[in-house]
């Protein structure tokens, strides 16, 4: 009897997915709340791999999040490579924004099925509102004439992706209900 060795020649493929797809931005002092890619190869792992990864997503590297490298290397032993996502606090009132992490192709191994996988990152800043008088003013008028009333304009900041109601507080000589038609304590952007 004899035995024959058949070597493989067939390179690795190289997947990715979001292990912890959900990141935020928390305050200096707090506990961190990072996302997570973990890149898998297939085929042995007697040698270390390097990989070419691009990055995309509403998110930009080096500003909402750590810069990330566009290389990431598979230890020798090693079936899988970690990259964590830290994320940076800033003020900008901008909603969930998501980094793409997105193997791409080089020498030495070939991109998987799986080539991409998005991580979230939550926004801890709350939507700042203004108000401007945009008709400052009115007048009473007579019955049946042509009514003149003042107006406020609230504006909010940030993603308009859902409802914010907010209260707001009435001042001033005029009686709220008695010199005007009642004016409510909340509003509601829809």
């Amino acid at each position: 009897s004899a035995i024959v060795n058949i070597a493989d020649n067939d390179p690795p493929q190289v997947s990715v997915v979001a292990t912890d797809a959900n990141a935020a931005e928390t305050l200096l002092g707090t506990i961190p709340n990072p996302g997570q890619y973990t890149l898998t190869r297939t085929g042995p792992t007697t040698s270390s791999l390097t990989v070419n990864v691009a990055l995309s997503g509403t998110a930009t590297n080096g500003t909402d999040y750590t810069i990330i490298p566009t290389t990431v290397t598979f230890a020798a032993g090693s079936s899988t490579a970690v990259v964590n996502l830290s994320v940076t606090d800033d003020t900008l009132v901008e909603g969930t924004e998501t980094a793409t992490l997105t193997v791409t192709s080089g020498t030495g191994y070939t991109v998987g099925t799986v080539a991409s996988a998005i991580v979230n990152i939550a926004d801890n800043d709350p939507p700042q509102v203004s108000v401007v008088a945009t008709d400052a003013n009115a007048a009473e008028t007579l019955l049946g004439t042509i009514p003149n009333p003042g107006q406020y304009t609230l504006t909010r900041t940030g993603p308009t992706t859902s409802s914010l109601t907010v209260n707001v507080a009435l001042s001033g000589t005029a009686t709220n209900g008695t010199d005007y038609t009642i004016i409510p304590t909340t509003v509601t952007f829809a």
